[in-house]
């Protein structure tokens, strides 16, 4: 019998390593400033729980019980969008080729 060898395929992220932390395999990305990410979460979850303990009752039985549900979705689309933008890649703006460079210098010289 002879023994299969697995190889694994080696990633960008893991060749050519930054300052970025990546999870899951490298589909979750991580910015160096992960404090930033963890106080804008602290502060939507910790101003929207405070808004759905106080506020939402009130203003399900007075105004409209679709105050609430409006407000849910807006929570959710929120976390959703903060998720997303903080766990994909930014991309990288390439440089501009020599030749681009100079076209550049003589248009901005006229």
């Amino acid at each position: 019998m002879s023994a299969v060898m697995i190889t694994r395929k080696v990633r960008k992220w893991e060749k050519l390593p930054g300052k970025n932390t990546f999870c899951c395999d490298g589909r979750v990305m991580m910015a160096r400033q992960k404090g930033i990410f963890y106080l804008t979460l602290f502060l939507i979850v910790g101003t929207c729980s405070l808004f759905f303990a106080f506020e939402c009752p009130y203003l399900a039985v007075h105004l409209s019980p679709a105050i609430p549900i409006f407000a849910v979705l807006l929570f959710l689309f929120v976390m959703a969008m903060l998720l997303r933008t903080s766990f994909s890649d930014p991309g990288v703006l390439p440089r501009a080729l020599p030749e681009e460079a100079n076209f550049i210098e003589m248009e901005i010289g006229q």
